[in-house]
């Protein structure tokens, strides 16, 4: 992405050039002088890949219904002009003009894939919403005369534009933004009002603090916790043959999460639909993907969270093989097993060894410390015991000079933040 100051100095420049400038269209159009607020054009960075995904949800107009914005003309010598109206059919096209163009310059900068890009053989990858726009259209100025063979004319918008974070249920931002063309000639009204709302869109992408939340740049605030009805989990028996002997059967119950530009793990724990995993994976998403172990993907919706012990539990559909749990500690030296999708779907599913090596107090929170080799992308997956008992979920590494100390959050601890019971 383009420096944040760069984008700060541009958008200073057009403000400074605006000014409060008036743009006369022509002498006279029905009788009088008329008027549209002229507004510069910024250029806004290129999304780069930390880039949030994000979505226009909302839009309303401020200006009361059927309020005069303007004029327009209806021949060659611009003579008979006539006052518009802001009824609701005007509202609609000028809504649908402005929908056009976030949709078409979140694309053209970087922030949305162009399906027209890939091959039909290829599935798009839609980055989750992690930021939702609300647009409170606070002006709208016009004055155009429609000719043979197209449209002239000048459009001005002001638009309260919020961000939202959908997770924490917050407006992080809120700037109010001008934009809009003059002097403008187009093929048809249509064209005319999406060539205003693009204006407006790209001065919007281009305002240093919709750069920094859409780029990744400030970090989202917390996500609010949502509470499901108390739930307890079911008895499940562990396999026959225990982890090494039915390591492709509790792979099964084990999945791979993508929410918001991140990989993790994550594990069945109920047949009602229920998958466990750190919360830092889910990060402020409400909903995440989920591959199977079969390649099946599914949609979850995260319902319950702790930041401070880093679990969250996600929602699908019912009739998932769930995996047994161990509730009581280890000892050291216990064999333990580690499944998760190091570094992303390429090694889901991917079986580690090692053992037990002490439980650990970090930022007041216990933690299994164990050899058993991870990487990038296990976290939230199942820590194991020979019996294919979950005893811990994958949490973090630690590095201490060349050697690897890895931890895990205790199944017992994990669950008990969530205010999930235990099977009786």
């Amino acid at each position: 992405m383009n420096s944040r100051p760069a984008a700060m100095s541009a958008f200073s420049r057009m403000h400074a050039v605006a000014a409060v400038a008036l743009l006369s269209l022509w002498p006279a159009l029905a009788g009088g002088e008329t008027a549209v607020r002229a507004v510069p054009t910024a250029e806004p960075p290129k999304a780069g890949e930390q880039a949030r995904g994000v979505a226009l949800k909302r839009m309303k107009f401020a200006q009361l219904a059927n309020s005069a914005v303007g004029e327009s003309a209806g021949n060659a010598a611009c003579s008979d002009g006539k006052p518009v109206y802001l009824d609701r059919k005007l509202a609609a096209t000028l809504a649908e003009a402005i929908t056009f163009a976030f949709g078409r310059n979140l694309r053209d900068y970087g922030y949305r894939r162009n399906p027209g890009d890939e091959s039909v053989f290829t599935e798009a990858q839609k980055k989750p919403v992690e930021i939702e726009v609300g647009a409170l259209v606070q002006d709208v100025q016009m004055a155009y005369c429609s000719k043979p063979g197209g449209v002239e004319g000048s459009l001005y918008f002001k638009a309260r534009m919020e961000l939202l974070a959908p997770a924490a249920q917050k407006v992080v931002h809120a700037p109010v933004i001008e934009g809009g063309v003059g002097g403008l000639r187009a093929p048809t009204v249509v064209e005319f009002y999406r060539a205003g709302a693009d204006a407006l869109v790209k001065n919007f992408l281009a305002e240093p603090g919709v750069v920094a939340w859409l780029g990744g740049e400030k970090p989202l605030p917390p996500a609010v916790a949502r509470k499901d009805a108390a739930l307890r989990l079911d008895p499940v028996t562990p396999p026959a043959g225990g982890t090494a002997g039915d390591a492709t059967l509790l792979r099964a119950s084990v999945v791979t999460i993508e929410g918001g530009g991140r990989s993790g793990s994550g594990f069945v724990v109920s047949r009602q639909g229920y998958v466990l995993t750190n919360q830092h994976v889910v990060g402020g998403n409400r909903f995440v993907k989920l591959r199977l172990a079969s390649g099946r993907e599914l949609v979850g919706e995260v319902v319950q969270q702790d930041m401070a012990r880093d679990v969250a539990l996600v929602r699908t559909e019912s009739g998932l093989d769930p995996l047994a749990l161990r509730a009581g500690d280890l000892a050291p030296g216990e064999t333990v097993y580690a499944i998760g999708s190091p570094l992303g779907e390429k090694f889901s599913g991917s079986l580690t060894r090692g053992i037990v090596s002490a439980y650990r107090v970090r930022n007041g929170q216990r933690f299994i410390q164990s050899d058993v080799a991870i990487l990038s992308g296990s976290s939230g997956g199942p820590l194991l015991d020979e019996q294919g008992r979950v005893v811990g979920l994958t949490q973090s590494g630690v590095e201490a000079g060349r050697a690897r100390i890895n931890l895990f959050v205790p199944i017992a601890d994990g669950l008990k933040a969530l205010g999930v019971a235990l099977p009786e």
